[in-house]
């Protein structure tokens, strides 16, 4: 009788392995299938054929649709897809000189009448104009994200570049169109003075008194915007706060918000 027990006990374990094996090999597969629909998605948005100045109008045959994989889009901020194109963007002037081949922006638009250039800032920050030395050109656009570096005397006085802030939005780029051999204006910017980022004020206001301690210009480096995320907001670097390159003197609750920040 034992060994019939045991031989029944065996054969529901056995039973049960059997329908766990199953289910996993289900789920397994459910996984994997939904993992391939996700990397296949695509998203349909628009893109700039031709080169076109501030405050030139867009027309239809100025841009064209393009399909780009669903992740690339989330990577984004602000693409203007396909079924707005209409809504958005024929006969509406942009705001900064665009450039073929760039995906198209709801920042590169003016909007009719009722429609400002800084609207285009988010809640609660501001726009701020940084004089920078050197210029990465076309690769930097509106909505771009970038990190800026200068050259600080830290360390027993000797100067060195240090990395002042990261993942900062950028507004806009301005400035000189490069020239040619030819004396020509060249289709994309290859100099500029200053580019235009979004920040926190407060961070602002750090920012400017870390720019003063500088010891040479501004240095601007180009990062993947999908490497940084979005939620997090760009603050001054610890080391040159530790180095007391700060020293805000606000009272009240801007006072605390820098105090938050440390």
């Amino acid at each position: 009788m034992a060994e019939q027990s045991t031989g029944v006990q065996n054969r529901g374990m056995l039973i049960v392995a059997i329908i766990l094996a199953v289910i996993v090999v289900i789920a397994f597969n459910f996984f994997v299938e939904a993992v391939k629909n996700e990397k296949n998605e695509t998203v349909t948005v628009l893109q700039y054929v031709r080169t076109l100045q501030a405050d030139r109008r867009v027309d239809k045959g100025d841009v064209k649709e393009v399909k780009i994989a669903k992740a690339t889009y989330e990577m984004f901020e602000n693409l203007v897809l396909a079924d707005e194109k209409e809504a958005i963007v024929e006969g509406e002037e942009v705001v900064h000189p665009v450039y073929s081949g760039k995906f198209v922006f709801h920042g590169d638009f003016r909007r009719g009448e009722g429609m400002r250039p800084d609207s285009t800032i988010s809640p609660g920050k501001v726009a701020v104009p940084i004089q920078v030395g050197s210029a990465p050109g076309a690769i930097l656009t509106p909505e771009g994200r970038i990190n800026l570096v200068a050259p600080f005397a830290l360390e027993g006085g000797r100067v060195s570049n240090e990395v002042v802030i990261q993942g900062v939005r950028v507004l806009g780029v301005a400035g000189g169109i490069g020239v040619d051999a030819l004396g020509g204006s060249q289709r994309n910017p290859t100099s500029y003075r200053t580019v235009t980022v979004e920040l926190d004020p407060v961070v602002h206001l750090q920012l400017e008194t870390v720019l003063s301690h500088k010891r040479g210009p501004v240095m601007v480096q180009v990062v993947n915007r999908g490497e940084v995320n979005a939620n997090q907001e760009p603050r001054i670097a610890k080391k040159l706060v530790d180095a007391g390159l700060t020293k805000y003197r606000g009272t009240g609750g801007d006072a605390q918000r820098y105090e938050d920040l440390r």
